[in-house]
């Protein structure tokens, strides 16, 4: 019913990506002219912050698509080429870098109690935002430039019945779900994949089940997350997991165990994160500058495997920034559960709700703000 995943790697990457510069090139050529076009994109590939240096030996071609990371849109895209367009005049210039993706929270409702959750202190018993008003919200996304939104909550299969009228709000945005595993049924992911999802990331933060349903607050929550993980991938969705990187996982070879075995329960991306401190909370300790650029160089080696050509892609959304600075207010923005729009989640301000003024007008607002988390300002320092 679905189409199987495969990896490109060796020859058939090397054909992709050959066909990826020249049609990048066409485009410099038609917005630039020849000369200028051409010096552009010299110059973009010598940078070490440019989106390419970012990659790997392999890409994922799933359901017609080809995918770097999720955040990403897809490599064989007319959007994904506008984005490297813009990327390049924002490395070289005054402008902003190009607004990539966004975090829409769309219930407060959860069932677990995980302490390094970006928006604890948002979690209540109603929903806030109506299902007319997170439509609209999509839309005005999209509008802004927008090419992936993350539907987070809270656990937002608590709002099942109203992820097929999100997903379909707006033609073209890929729309991704946000989730710790919970409620993801067959016949449940397999109605949303068929609406249009394109993927899902999971949260799941070591392979110790007593460790992780701990964390979670709630017994039985490390199974739901791996039956999640296969679930999703049998139904054609592109499956990411969000992996907290805590102790367990800095000790030789233990990174690379958990990617592996996410790899053999159907994940294709492992995202490895920071605990970062939170609205409210200042117990979270980030892990220092070092070790997360070992982690990157860790994923990188992974990336550049050959024996990994058929495992997961793991990276690290921090290393990211340490090369280009924090997105937030660029290429990212967050609506939290209560209609508030940030730069970041891990930001204690807001700038506005979306109950009260119109998402583009916040947009206007927030676009180019630079506030910084402490993780961003720890890297901005060291880097």
């Amino acid at each position: 019913m679905f189409d199987t995943p495969r990896w490109l790697s060796g020859p058939e990457k090397l054909v992709f990506d050959m066909g990826l510069y020249l049609r990048v090139s066409r485009a410099l050529r038609r917005r630039y002219g020849l000369r200028e076009g051409s010096g552009r994109l010299r110059r973009y590939l010598a940078d070490e912050r440019a989106i390419p240096h970012g990659g790997g030996n392999r890409y994922l071609r799933l359901r017609g698509r080809t995918f770097g990371i999720p955040a990403l849109p897809p490599l064989d895209s007319q959007a994904f080429v506008d984005h490297l367009l813009d990327d390049m005049r924002s490395l070289h210039g005054p402008e902003l870098a190009p607004l990539s993706l966004a975090m829409l929270c769309i219930t407060p409702r959860c069932p677990h109690r995980c302490p390094h959750c970006y928006n604890k202190q948002d979690h209540g018993p109603e929903d806030l935002l109506s299902t007319d008003l997170l439509v609209q919200a999509m839309r005005d996304l999209a509008r802004e430039g927008v090419h992936n939104v993350f539907l987070s909550g809270g656990e937002p299969m608590l709002r099942r019945a109203d992820l097929p009228a999100l997903i379909q709000a707006e033609p073209g945005l890929g729309v991704w779900v946000v989730s710790t595993g919970y409620g993801m049924e067959p016949g449940a992911m397999g109605a949303l994949a068929t609406a249009g999802l394109r993927g899902v990331m999971i949260s799941i933060d070591g392979l110790d089940e007593a460790a992780h349903d701990a964390v979670k607050g709630r017994e039985g929550a490390w199974g739901e997350a791996c039956r999640a993980i296969a679930t999703c991938r049998s139904v054609g969705l592109v499956v990411g997991v969000n992996c907290m990187v805590g102790p367990a996982l800095l000790e030789p070879g233990k990174l690379e165990e958990f990617t592996i075995h996410m790899g053999e329960i159907g994940a294709h991306f492992v995202s490895l994160n920071s605990p970062h401190p939170v609205a409210g909370d200042d117990s979270l300790e980030p892990l220092p500058v070092d070790e997360l650029m070992r982690i990157e160089e860790r994923a990188a080696a992974t990336r550049r495997d050959p024996t990994w050509r058929h495992r997961p892609l793991a990276y690290s959304p921090d290393a990211w920034e340490a090369r280009r600075g924090c997105v937030g207010g660029q290429e990212f923005v967050y609506i939290s559960p209560t209609g508030q729009v940030m730069s970041c989640p891990f930001l204690r301000d807001g700038i506005g709700d979306i109950r009260q003024r119109p998402l583009g007008e916040l947009m206007g607002e927030i676009r180019g703000q630079r506030a910084g988390c402490q993780v961003c300002r720890s890297l901005a320092a060291a880097t």
